[in-house]
């Protein structure tokens, strides 16, 4: 399925809602989620509260206006958890190379996923998105799928305003990354470590390692573990561009916590 209509068909799940699942005509006390089309997205206890993605995406725009999707990605039965990814229009520097600013916006239907929002910058030149210090640096708001706790979510929301002075608490770290010395040799021990602890799967550290030992652009040339970071988020990218997948920006996430914590070393 297409991007455009992989978006079209997310945002069209909305007023999703819970009914009664019966074993042997009793009740089971436990819910179906489901929605008008008559899909099944997953079996949860009947306090859960499931929001649309339609629904989330609308309440999120109302403080995001100048904010477009740009891409998502999915994983689970019939969608039953998603990201969409939502590009904002200012765009940042760092050392010449223009960094946009991209928010994920992060749901599920059958509970694997809380609610969450978080702030991910995007190096222009190789269409890279990544994360760096997502603990800390930037946005992540996350509630339980209550009632209440999707309330405090609408609520919380007012937190986006940060979110342009916050990217930028990631982009010093890349600036740390800049300023820290990585000969080739080094890079491609890094990699190995990575692979070896299943940080990254095999085929992104050979891809990484390429890219690495043989820049296509003049920023990468640089010997340094932001040009590192870049040679293996550019293959996780063209994963996650190519097949739509969470799986894909949960190892972008990973990868991103190693390299924050090397910066703070």
């Amino acid at each position: 399925m297409r991007i455009e209509q992989r978006i079209s068909k997310l945002l069209s799940i909305k007023n999703v809602r819970l009914e009664k699942l019966y074993w042997n005509g009793r009740d089971t006390r436990k819910r179906v989620i489901t929605d008008d089309t008559g899909d099944l997205y997953g079996v949860m206890g009947r306090n859960y509260q499931p929001v649309g993605y339609g629904d989330l995406h609308a309440q999120v725009m109302e403080w995001l206006p100048e904010g477009k999707i740009v891409g998502c990605a999915t994983g689970g039965m019939h969608y039953s958890k998603a990201i969409l990814t939502i590009e904002l229009p200012k765009v940042f520097d760092i050392q010449g190379q223009e960094i946009k600013t991209y928010i994920n916006l992060i749901n599920s239907l059958d509970g694997s996923f809380p609610i969450g929002l978080i702030v991910s910058p995007l190096r222009v030149t190789c269409v890279n998105q990544f994360v760096l210090n997502r603990r800390k640096a930037f946005i992540e708001i996350r509630q339980k799928h209550t009632k209440t706790g999707f309330q405090r979510f609408r609520k919380d929301l007012k937190l986006v305003y940060e979110v342009y002075n916050l990217i930028e608490g990631q982009l010093e770290i890349a600036q740390q990354l800049i300023d820290h010395p990585c000969t080739t040799a080094q890079g491609i021990e890094f990699l190995n470590n990575l692979y070896e602890k299943k940080i990254i799967p095999e085929k992104i550290q050979k891809q990484a390692q390429e890219l690495f030992e043989n820049p296509i652009r003049k920023e990468d040339e640089p010997r340094n573990f932001w040009s590192l970071f870049n040679a293996i988020t550019e293959p996780l990218n063209v994963e996650l561009r190519d097949k739509q997948k969470v799986t894909s920006f949960n190892h972008i996430e990973r990868v991103g916590d190693v390299f924050t914590e090397l910066a703070h070393v």
